[in-house]
């Protein structure tokens, strides 16, 4: 029996291959998470993706209750389930090579252009700090204009860097033209 458990901000997903959601929950409980399980459990059948879903948490007091499906976080995991069984494992590999390639030639795009460079030199997926010859803040103030969203400046998280510094992200829907037009605008710094 195969399982993959996630729990990240009081939101659950079970991954469960195997007997079904009596199983799914002795491994909650054993994990010591069962509170915090909000009855999301994704099983495959077949070739599918089954989502169960528990509707209505009144049996437990509001503070300590986990959402449902009514909260932006049952969709997301609705949505994560669909979409997941939709690529399915090849698809799945295929997406991550294409944001793996496109973050990295953006990342060289990135580095050619004048005053900016790649804070860290270390493997990277799909997410980088980009080292601004300017504060941060401005980058993301003239990438708005244009209709980009830049990405997030790091100084007021890590103050040791100072303001300088930019993570942005690269996904599978970035086109050459998106990365030629956020380079054309740090030209201009």
């Amino acid at each position: 029996m195969s399982r993959k458990l996630l729990l990240r901000s009081k939101v659950a997903l079970l991954f469960f291959f195997g007997k079904g959601k009596k199983d799914a929950l002795k491994l909650f409980k054993k994990e010591g998470t069962y509170e915090e399980c909000p009855a999301r459990l994704v099983k495959k059948v077949k070739e599918a993706y089954v989502l169960t879903l528990q509707t209505r948490e009144q049996h437990i007091r509001r503070e300590k209750a986990t959402s449902n499906i009514c909260t932006n976080e049952g969709l997301l995991a609705l949505r994560t389930a669909v979409h997941l069984s939709l690529l399915g494992e090849k698809g799945f590999r295929e997406l991550g090579l294409l944001c793996l390639e496109k973050a990295h030639r953006f990342a060289d795009m990135v580095a050619r252009t004048p005053g900016f460079r790649i804070k860290f030199n270390a493997p990277f997926f799909k997410e980088y700090v980009i080292e601004c010859p300017v504060d941060a803040d401005r980058v993301v103030t003239e990438m708005r204009k244009a209709g980009i969203l830049a990405g997030i400046p790091l100084g007021r998280y890590y103050p040791e860097w100072g303001n300088r510094c930019l993570l942005v992200a690269v996904t599978e829907k970035r086109s050459d033209a998106d990365f030629e037009q956020f380079c054309r605008i740090l030209e201009s710094f």
